[in-house]
C-alpha cells in the first residue's frame, strides 16, 4: 500500500510504502514500511507535491 502526503515538508511531498500480505497491512508488515521524498528521487522540492496523484 502506498500513501501520499503532498503537503508534507512545505508541499514538497512524501510517500510512505507499507508492504502487504493477502491479509492486508498488519503490524508485522508495517515493520517493513519506508518513506521517501524528493531527495531520494533527486527531484525538485519546491511545491513538487510528491504523492498528490496517490492522494486523489
Amino acid at each position: 500500500m502506498v500513501v501520499g502526503a503532498p503537503g508534507e515538508n512545505t508541499h514538497a511531498g512524501s510517500l510512505w510504502v507499507f508492504p502487504t500480505t493477502a491479509s492486508g497491512v498488519t503490524a508485522v508488515t508495517a515493520k517493513g514500511a519506508f518513506t521517501f521524498g524528493h531527495g531520494t528521487l533527486g527531484t525538485v522540492a519546491t511545491a513538487a507535491e510528491l504523492g498528490s496523484s496517490f492522494n486523489r
